[in-house]
């Protein structure tokens, strides 16, 4: 059991873990293919992502509402 004062340090470092994770996933996977078909023929040859959880991911970075998300974050990180 880790004390009280190391919690948010582990939660940091298994955040940025995570963000890194799905950063590669989406860069090997999504953002080579232009349409959502070739997204969905080249699911990633990782056994833990299920089809299902591809199909989901997919239509999550799809949304228009993320993709402006996203800029406006990125755009953040851009000024810090």
């Amino acid at each position: 059991m880790l004390p009280l004062e190391a919690k948010n340090i582990v939660m940091c470092a298994l955040a940025d873990a995570w963000r890194k994770w799905r950063y590669r996933i989406k860069a090997k996977y999504y953002t080579p293919y232009q349409e959502d078909k070739e997204k969905l023929k080249q699911p990633p040859d990782d056994d833990r992502i299920e089809f299902d959880q591809w199909l989901q991911m997919v239509e999550y970075w799809e949304d228009e509402e993320v993709k402006v998300c996203i800029i406006f974050i990125c755009a953040l990180e851009l000024h810090f």
